[in-house]
């Protein structure tokens, strides 16, 4: 059905389908937030560090925003762990997967890690006063962790 698709079909060892061309996508996304970056700041007007922001950090938007990550990656962790525990699969991300071969503890690390991340990086853009891209990296953040339990998902009901 993949092939059918036009998705790129890779065996792992174990018999695992992996759908490899997700992974292409995410990473380009990410290429794309990075070089859009650059032009981004520059559109936007230069102010200091310490200069009084536009909006309170914690504003409506950005609850909302953290609060959707928290609960993707919470969703992310049990998926991930179901697979990894099962043999079915393994972690995908090579940082991550010695923590997330350690159990339900090196889960919780690596997705802290991972939220902390996300969430200091917004809150460096805030104190920038570069209002716009903290609120793109937030929801781009949202999109590629919903994309990646998408896929566990995904692949947890086709390996039953």
């Amino acid at each position: 059905m993949l092939k059918r698709l036009g998705f790129r079909v890779k065996l792992a060892a174990n018999g695992v389908p992996l759908v490899t061309d997700v992974m292409v996508i995410l990473r380009s996304a990410m290429v794309v937030l990075v070089v859009l970056s650059g032009y981004c700041a520059r559109a936007q007007q230069f102010t200091l560090p310490d200069a009084p922001s536009q909006h309170k950090f914690f504003d409506r938007q950005n609850s909302v925003a953290f609060g959707a990550l928290a609960a993707l990656v919470a969703a992310d962790s049990v998926t991930t762990q179901r697979l990894t525990n099962s043999g079915r699969a393994r972690e995908a991300n090579p940082l991550w997967r010695p923590m997330v071969r350690q159990g339900w503890l090196g889960q919780a690390a690596a997705s802290g890690l991972g939220f902390g991340s996300a969430v200091g990086a917004a809150y460096v853009l805030h104190r920038t006063g570069h209002h716009k891209m903290e609120r793109w990296a937030n929801w781009l953040a949202v999109s590629i962790e919903g994309a990646n339990d998408a896929r566990n998902v995904f692949m947890d009901a086709s390996l039953r």
